[in-house]
C-alpha cells in the first residue's frame, strides 16, 4: 500500500513494530508533513467515486463467467438477485 499512502502514512512489518509505531506517534503527536499528505491524498477521493467504482467492480464480476467452486452467486447477488434464486447458496435450505 505504500504505492497508495506514500509519504501521508507510516508502515510496520508486524504486529509489534505497529505497536510500538503507534505508541510512538501518540507521544510524539501530530507529524504536520503527514497530516497535510494525508489531507491532499483524501481530497483525491469522494464517496460517490468510490461508489461508482465499486459497482463497476461488481458488475464485471456479474458478466464473468463463473468461479470455482459455485460461489458466483455469492459474490454477484448485489447486482443481479435472479442469481440467488437460481443457486441457493451454500449452506441455505431449499
Amino acid at each position: 500500500m505504500r504505492e497508495v499512502f506514500g509519504g501521508a502514512a507510516a508502515f510496520a512489518a508486524g504486529p509489534e513494530a505497529f505497536a510500538a509505531g503507534l505508541r510512538d506517534a501518540l507521544a510524539a503527536g501530530p507529524e504536520p508533513r503527514r497530516r497535510a499528505a494525508g489531507q491532499a491524498l483524501a481530497a483525491r477521493y469522494t464517496w460517490a467515486e468510490a461508489a461508482a467504482r465499486h459497482l463497476a467492480l461488481y458488475r464485471a464480476i456479474a458478466s464473468a463467467p463463473g468461479l470455482p467452486g459455485g460461489r458466483h452467486c455469492d459474490i454477484v447477488a448485489v447486482t443481479r438477485p435472479a442469481c440467488v434464486a437460481r443457486r441457493p447458496r451454500e449452506g441455505a435450505q431449499s
